[in-house]
């Protein structure tokens, strides 16, 4: 199943290896799930964790590329938007109707509820690690 990863995610689980979104994160690789990423997401993340200072900038680099070999790579060719209050959000919509994914798996649920309409799932990480049967 594809899943689209909020980028409040990746940072909650680089900075805590406590929390669900840590465990998400260790998953990436169990073949449970298939992370989707874009051009934009991949550039989303690298702004935020750099300015965010979680890793080291080669550190950051290796995770990275970790991230972006282990995901389905989509091309967006129709934007959806405005879809969500915050213009941000949208590039995470955009992505899951794009690649047919069936999640959005975020910290920002309120504001992602728009993908809702078109059938995806918008869901936090502790709530995807119960639906595949990974908490503990």
């Amino acid at each position: 199943m594809r899943v689209v990863i909020d980028t409040n995610v990746l940072v909650s689980g680089l900075q805590s290896s406590l929390g669900a979104s840590y465990k998400l994160l260790s998953l990436i690789d169990s073949g449970k799930f298939q992370p989707v990423i874009s051009v934009a997401t991949f550039l989303e993340y690298e702004e935020i964790l750099l300015r965010k200072e979680i890793l080291q900038p080669a550190d950051l680099n290796v995770f990275l590329l970790y991230l972006y070999k282990m995901s389905h790579r989509q091309s967006i060719y129709f934007l959806y938007r405005p879809s969500s209050p915050d213009p941000k959000d949208d590039l995470f919509i955009d992505l899951a109707i794009a690649s047919g994914a069936e999640y959005i798996v975020t910290y920002n649920v309120k504001d992602l509820k728009a993908a809702m309409h078109h059938g995806i799932k918008v869901v936090t990480p502790r709530a995807f690690l119960e639906i595949i049967g990974e908490l503990s």
